[in-house]
């Protein structure tokens, strides 16, 4: 089930961040896409994580991104390690997240509901 789009920052000089900088020059546009789709994808969720715990679970975002499930552990496995992402999260539960995406979910949602 998705439930309705919370925006999220996309700075229109995303392309120049350091992070991002570097998982274009890892993966090409390839990365690009893997960070916006995904955070797309998890923005959508109710809870602000994406279950990507089997290959079932992910065949869409693999597929919507464009690359193999090999191509997406390894970009997910980078974005871990810059930060990107949070590797417990997955570690633990399989699920893709942040710190940044749950406080900016939490924020918009005080706004939303006037608190």
């Amino acid at each position: 089930k998705t439930f309705p789009a919370i925006p999220f920052p996309h700075d229109t000089d995303a392309v120049n961040d350091e992070k991002i900088e570097s998982m274009r020059a890892l993966f090409g546009a390839e990365g690009y896409a893997f960070y916006f789709i995904s955070l797309e994808r998890i923005y959508r969720t109710k809870n602000g994580q994406l279950d990507v715990s089997t290959k079932e679970k992910r065949a869409g975002l693999v597929m919507k991104i464009g690359v193999s499930d090999d191509r997406f552990l390894e970009m997910l496995n980078m974005s871990f390690e810059m930060g990107l992402f949070d590797r417990k999260s997955f570690d633990t539960k399989g699920l893709m997240t942040s710190r940044g995406i749950k406080r900016r979910r939490a924020q918009k949602k005080r706004v939303r509901h006037g608190k």
